[in-house]
């Protein structure tokens, strides 16, 4: 029923929110070869009441610099295909600065796979990682079709661990596409 698929998500969410905090504090993150940032600062109209960031602001922002990366990457158009779930880890407030930073993990034939993250910058210059995603693009041809992208090589530890590991993400995502496409 509703009310255990709903228990067994929440235990998974716990458990992903548990792991993504230990490791939400640190130093500058390092950037892969592929990679984008963009820093900003959070003004009245990215908030609601209360002066805490709308997520629909933040999605935006997160977009726009991955897809910045994918199409230079993909050395022309690309669509976005899916966004991983988002889980917010802290609330992000006004005047809060925060820096973007979009990372290629992993290609196959027309879609790549982008790591999302976005830190809360102090004054200390020390990250604390607010949210973590993963977004997914596909590169199109002049008629708006998939097109071939390049195959990407990891060089580093980290790039190699967020290649090795894309394929299951990926697994999930196409595994929700099914069970959506049947309410179509």
């Amino acid at each position: 029923n509703i009310y255990e698929q709903l228990s067994i998500w929440r235990e998974k969410i716990d458990v992903l929110i548990n792991e993504l905090k230990k490791r939400s504090v640190r130093k500058p993150l390092s950037l892969f070869r592929h990679s984008i940032s963009t820093i900003r600062r959070v003004y009245y109209e990215d908030a609601m009441p209360g002066n805490i960031m709308y997520a629909g602001s933040l999605l935006r922002y997160l977009d726009e610099n991955s897809g910045i990366l994918a199409s230079n990457y993909a050395k022309g158009p690309t669509v976005t295909a899916s966004i991983d779930q988002i889980i917010f880890l802290r609330p992000i407030y006004v005047n809060d600065v925060i820096k973007i930073t979009s990372m290629l993990t992993r290609t196959w034939r027309s879609s790549m796979e982008i790591k999302n993250i976005v830190s809360k910058i102090s004054s200390e210059n020390v990250e604390e990682v607010l949210v973590e995603s993963y977004s997914t693009f596909v590169k199109l041809n002049i008629d708006g079709r998939p097109s071939p992208v390049d195959p990407l090589e990891p060089h580093t530890p980290e790039e190699y661990e967020e290649w090795a590991t894309a394929d299951e993400r990926r697994s999930l995502r196409l595994k929700f596409a099914e069970k959506i496409e049947k309410y179509k």
